[in-house]
C-alpha cells in the first residue's frame, strides 16, 4: 500500500494505493504475448527488400508496438530493451489518473480516498 496526496492546502486529497498482483500478472502475460507478435512482425520486416519499406514506419508509429521500438543502424526499428524494462516497470507503478468517483480505477490498483480536514476543524 502506499499513501499518496495530491494537491496542497485546504483542498488537497489523499489516496491509498493498493496493488492487485493477479492484475499485475494478467498485464505482465499480455506484454509477453505482445512482445511475441512484435517480434514475428520485425522478423517479416526483415525478409522485405528494399531500404525503408512503408511497414517499418508504420510500426514506429504504432501505440501498440511503437514504445518498444527504437531505430537501428539501417533506420528500421528493432526491440530496444531499455524501454522494455521501462514499460514493465510502468505498468506496476503507474497510478489511475481520476480521482472522481465515476470514474472506476484500473483492475490493478484499488483507491480509496479519505477526507482531509483543516487543522482545528472538527469531526462531523
Amino acid at each position: 500500500m502506499k499513501e499518496v496526496w495530491v494537491g496542497d492546502g485546504e483542498r488537497r486529497k489523499r489516496y491509498i494505493l493498493c496493488l492487485n498482483p493477479q492484475e499485475a500478472e494478467r498485464e505482465r502475460q499480455r506484454r509477453v504475448q505482445l512482445l511475441r507478435e512484435l517480434d514475428a512482425e520485425l522478423a517479416l520486416l526483415d525478409n522485405r527488400t528494399g531500404d525503408h519499406p512503408k511497414a517499418a514506419c508504420s510500426l514506429m508509429a504504432s501505440h501498440r508496438f511503437g514504445r518498444y521500438l527504437s531505430p537501428g543502424w539501417r533506420g528500421r526499428p528493432q526491440l530496444d530493451p531499455a524501454k522494455i524494462k521501462a514499460a514493465a516497470q510502468t505498468a506496476v507503478n503507474s497510478p489511475a489518473r481520476s480521482s472522481r468517483a465515476s470514474v472506476c480505477a484500473p483492475r490493478r490498483f484499488v483507491f480509496t480516498r479519505s477526507p482531509v480536514r483543516p487543522a482545528g476543524a472538527a469531526a462531523a
